[in-house]
């Protein structure tokens, strides 16, 4: 399979919550020297799984570093939204 399908199948077929975690995974290695929001992504993991979505909003807001394209920054906003209304 194009791993570009595949990539849209498993962001149509999953949740919120494990699209969450996807983009955490993807910024754990792109912002791999800054350590500090390293940190923020451990947090952001546990609140995630104990399905505290105001606090992963606090912490992005607090912690997301300032080269992180906006896109990302909204689009990560939006799914915390989404998880919200999930649950």
């Amino acid at each position: 399979m194009n791993p570009l399908i595949g990539r849209i199948w498993d962001i149509w077929t999953s949740s919120p919550q494990d699209e969450l975690l996807v983009m955490l995974d993807q910024w754990r290695e792109e912002f791999l020297f800054d350590d500090t929001f390293q940190y923020a992504i451990d947090l952001m993991e546990e609140a995630i799984y104990a399905d505290d979505y105001e606090r992963v909003y606090i912490l992005f807001q607090e912690f997301a570093p300032v080269t992180m394209s906006p896109g990302d920054f909204n689009l990560f906003l939006d799914i915390i939204d989404e998880s919200k209304y999930a649950q």
